[in-house]
């Protein structure tokens, strides 16, 4: 409830507004009603469960009208037959050194953020996993990789420093072996008020306050797999959510358009 700012009543009824299957779509109810809450209120997502709804040959209801949520940029708009220009939210310069990371995925959907100059247009940094899994969700879209129909994506590139969801077909757990340049610091990230999707590029684990001390006073809530954090004033004693892990992603929820800079090396 603290996550959703609503009642589990509430957080029931949009789900089914929306005609949404939180267990077969998203393995949880928690990530499935989050999407769902920020649909419902204008969020950037409306679009990305429409296009899920479609490929499932689902045709939601008419909603009633929504005052969409202020960005600094405003999100294109994309058709079927379109593929929408990557935004340049992230900065960052890579050095010709190689490094290679590990990341183990079980099945369902995962949390991740590439923290190497790997990222780029889909399929290709997610090469070693293919035939793995059938959808990834993320800020600006999703994407199903082949069989499925190429109009309907949304998402055409994975950005250094942002959060996308994975779902693995794998019936075991896998392991993700990234091997790029390393991005010399410092990276720049642009977030706009309400949530944000970013990804921890940094080497080694850190607790939420330390990782996100440049953003202190700006955000109230951070929501990732193992759990969630809030700053002060709230109580300590319901955080989950220890610390902030190379290469997974996270929802960042920002009071103001605010800009996150990672000290890379």
């Amino acid at each position: 409830n603290r996550t959703l700012g609503r009642t589990t009543a509430d957080q029931l009824i949009i789900a089914s507004h929306f005609y949404l299957d939180p267990w077969t779509l998203f393995g949880d109810a928690a990530t499935a009603l989050l999407w769902a809450d920020q649909a419902l209120t204008g969020g950037q997502n409306e679009a990305v469960l429409r296009a899920i709804f479609a490929r499932r040959g689902i045709v939601p209801a008419a909603q009633p009208p929504l005052t969409p949520t202020p960005a600094p940029q405003p999100t294109p708009t994309v058709s079927p037959t379109s593929t929408p220009p990557p935004s340049p939210v992230a900065t960052l310069s890579p050095t010709p050194d190689q490094v290679t990371r590990t990341l183990a995925l079980h099945p369902g959907w995962n949390w991740i953020g590439l923290g190497l100059a790997v990222a780029g247009p889909l399929p290709a940094p997610l090469t070693a996993l293919a035939g793995q899994y059938d959808l990834v969700l993320g800020e600006e879209g999703s994407y199903a990789p082949p069989p499925a129909d190429p109009r309907f994506n949304t998402l055409t590139a994975l950005q250094v420093g942002r959060g996308y969801l994975i779902r693995l077909t794998a019936p075991q757990t896998v392991t993700l072996t990234l091997t790029g340049p390393a991005p010399a610091g410092p990276l720049t990230l642009a977030l706009h008020p309400g949530w944000n999707w970013v990804g921890y590029p940094l080497a080694d684990a850190q607790p939420p306050e330390n990782a996100l001390a440049g953003l202190a006073g700006q955000y109230d809530l951070v929501v990732g797999e193992e759990g969630t954090y809030a700053p002060p004033p709230a109580d300590p004693r319901f955080n989950t959510l220890a610390v902030l892990r190379p290469d997974r992603g996270y929802l960042l929820r920002l009071r103001a358009a605010a800009t996150l800079v990672f000290p890379l090396p």
